[in-house]
Parts: structure tokens; sequence; C-alpha cells
């Protein structure tokens, strides 16, 4: 509302999140090691499966963003710094805000409430203060749990827990930073431990390790979270891992300096590196699908041509995630044709299009597959390799196809 419309201004939000919560992991390190081991942790996201959130336009971005507030506003907190109340009003402010955000955002309370423990069992002692504002923080959950329940009932069958999911979510995650992690485990084997000085330098206190280790296993938490709550199990409710992963990398890396310098020039190639596949690239493939999202202009402009052969029939949009683009970008004269239909079978993307039809009426129109058929005989359909199959449909309800082009 405040900046306007448009691709920039809808991510704005989730761009901001993502180098806030990289920003953050540099003062969390930092404050305990070199520059350039903050600079690891601070870069190391960037080559992650993380990285995708950082500019789209859903929340997760800003979940990370007070993920990062909420780390160095406890870690000021617990060291008792000056103007103690404001971080703990941001600490606060900070977990409030990421569950009423996202509800799977109560994953980042738990490296926060199980690091704090930690060092309440070393001080031997509460500091009551900030396990208040964690507890206080916690009530969010009121306004959560409508959500939780209405997701739970509408949309955790589409995406159920299991075991093989968590192995994948890991990978996904990690898969991509596969090279800078073997580098800096080859570096790490050649280059000798620095033992001058270590005397001044303390490194992370116990209970930050042990928070940057709990990150660790926020995807155990997200997948036991899931099963027991019949909730949707997906990896990016969990990306917050890389948090832990960025930290101890960059604490790993204090120790040897040279490792931690050539650490810092792998993931500065892998960033340039990816940003040349980007600029030269035609395709972005989404993690969670496998959906492959064009980013050029012409490979829309070809599939629109194709659809200007005949202007008599309407235009389906089989593909469940390409149709919102495709219709887009539509020309003004072409879109008129274009319909979407809700598929009787798993079909999440095409209830929750039919809704934002019916109150706000945007193209393309939706309708039940049903009454499509029941009052058009003849008509196009569009889509690609995902969504060959839905074709099926058509065929078993006595249709003939005619395939004019393979996309």
């Amino acid at each position: 509302h405040i900046l306007g419309e448009g691709h920039m201004a809808t991510r704005l939000p989730e761009i901001l999140g993502f180098w806030v919560f990289c920003l953050c992991l540099f003062r969390f390190v930092s404050l305990r090691s070199s520059a350039v081991s903050a600079c690891v942790s601070m870069l190391f996201p960037l080559v992650t499966g993380a990285y995708w959130y950082a500019y789209e336009a859903r929340p997760h971005g800003i979940v990370l963003g007070f993920c990062g507030l909420a780390l160095v506003s406890w870690q000021a907190a617990a060291d008792r710094t000056a103007h103690r109340g404001r971080w703990l009003l941001a600490l606060g402010g900070s977990l409030t805000c990421a569950w009423l955000t996202h509800s799977y955002a109560f994953l980042i309370f738990a490296p926060i409430v199980l690091g704090e423990l930690s060092r309440t069992m070393n001080r031997k002692r509460l500091d009551w203060p900030v396990w208040t504002t964690i507890a206080a923080s916690s009530l969010a959950v009121l306004a959560s749990i409508p959500f939780v329940h209405r997701v739970t009932s509408e949309v955790g069958s589409y995406f159920p827990a299991n075991l093989a999911d968590l192995i994948i979510l890991y990978g996904n995650l990690l898969m991509p930073a596969a090279g800078v992690l073997v580098g800096w485990l080859v570096l790490t084997c050649l280059v000798r431990v620095k033992t001058e000085g270590l005397g001044h330098e303390p490194g992370l206190r116990g209970h930050e390790l042990f928070a940057l280790w709990t990150f660790l296993a926020i995807p155990v938490f997200a997948y036991l979270a899931a099963k027991l709550a019949g909730a949707p199990f997906l990896a990016r409710y969990a990306i917050s891992t890389v948090a832990g992963v960025a930290g101890l990398l960059g604490v790993a890396v204090a120790k040897r300096p040279a490792a931690g310098i050539g650490t810092l020039l792998l993931l500065v190639g892998q960033i340039g590196f990816a940003f040349f596949g980007f600029a030269s690239g035609s395709v972005l493939t989404e993690p969670s699908s496998g959906y492959e999202i064009s980013t050029r202009i012409r490979e829309f402009s070809q599939r629109y041509e194709w659809m200007t052969e005949d202007r008599t029939l309407p235009i389906l949009l089989i593909d469940d995630l390409d149709f919102m683009t495709t219709s887009y970008y539509a020309p003004s004269a072409l879109a008129p044709q274009f319909v979407y239909v809700v598929w009787p079978k798993w079909d999440l993307m095409g209830k929750g299009y039919a809704r934002l039809q019916s109150c706000c009426k945007s193209e393309p129109v939706a309708f039940g597959l049903e009454d499509f058929l029941a009052s058009n005989g003849n008509f196009l359909v569009y889509g690609g390799p995902r969504s060959a199959d839905r074709l099926k449909y058509f065929v078993d309800d006595g249709a003939t196809v005619d395939r004019k082009s393979v996309v």
C-alpha cells in the first residue's frame, strides 16, 4: 500500500528481512570472534536453499529477519549490556512479530529457549527478565491458533509429514552449499590450528553455541509438530536452520584464519558464479515443487503467439502454478479467453484461486471441472510437462485430444 504495486514492492519486505538476517549473523559472531569469521557467517545463507526466500513474496524472508533480530537481542540481553531494557523489548518484539507473521515461526523459539535454559543451568539461577520476555512473546500463539486449525483441516492432508521429507529437507537446504562446505573441510585439514593469542579470543559463550546447535534440529522440531498436529510439512518452514550452520561455520574458521579467508573466498566465488548463472540463464526452479519459472519475457511472447491462432475458443490453463504467470503477463486482448478449473483431486491452488476470483473478480475465471465440461464441448488447453497427466481427465471423460504443440 505504501510503495505501490509491482515486483520489487511486493518482494521488498522479504528482501529487507533476509538482509537484516545476514547482518544479524555478522553481529552475533563478530562480538566474540574476528571480522572474517563474521563475514563467513553473514554470507553463508546466500549459498543455501534459504536464499530463494530472500526474494520470493512469501513471509519466510521476513521471519528470518525477525529470527536474526531475536538472536542478537537475546545475546545482548544475556550480556547485561547498557540499555538492557531496549534489548529485552527488541527480543520480545522480534519473537512476537515472527509468530504473527507465520505460524511455524514458533520454531525460532526453540534455540532461544534452550539456549537460555543452558545459560540458566550454568548460572544456577533464573534470569527473570529474559524468561518473562520469552513467555510474554509466546502469547502470540493465541492469535495463531485459529489459522493453524484452518490450515490443518484444509491443507494438512496435502503435505503430510514423513521421515523421507525430513531427509530431503536437509538436503535441499544444504546441498547448494556443498562446494563451500567441502572446501572448508579441505582447508581445515590443510591449515594449522591457530594457537597463539587464543587466550584473548574467548569465542561464543556456551549458551550461544547451544542455541546454534539447536538451530540444526529445527527441521526435526518442525516434523514432530506437523506429525502431532496434522499440519502441513514443507521445507521452507524450517529454513531458519541455516542460522545454526552459518554461526557454527563462522566459529569453526576462527581458529584457522587462513582457512577462514579461503572459505570466505569460496563463498564470494559461488555467489558471483550464481549471479552470472542467473544473468545468463532463462529459468529458475522453485525448490518445493520443481516448477521451472521462466525469467525471459520472450518465452511468454511465444506462448501467446500460439494462443492467438484461435480467438473463439476458451483456453484452459491446466498447470496449477504456471497459470498465474501466464495470465498475469497476457495481452489484454487474449486474457478474457483464459479459464482455470478446480481439479477433483490435489488442487489446493485451484481451491484458493476460486476463492480469490469469487471475492475479487480476478482473471482468469475459475470453474469447477464438471461445470466447465458441461458447458464447453471444444476448447484449447495449455500446460507444460508438469501438467501433461491432467489431459487424462479429459480422455477419461470421452474427449478427443489433439496435441498441437509440445512445450
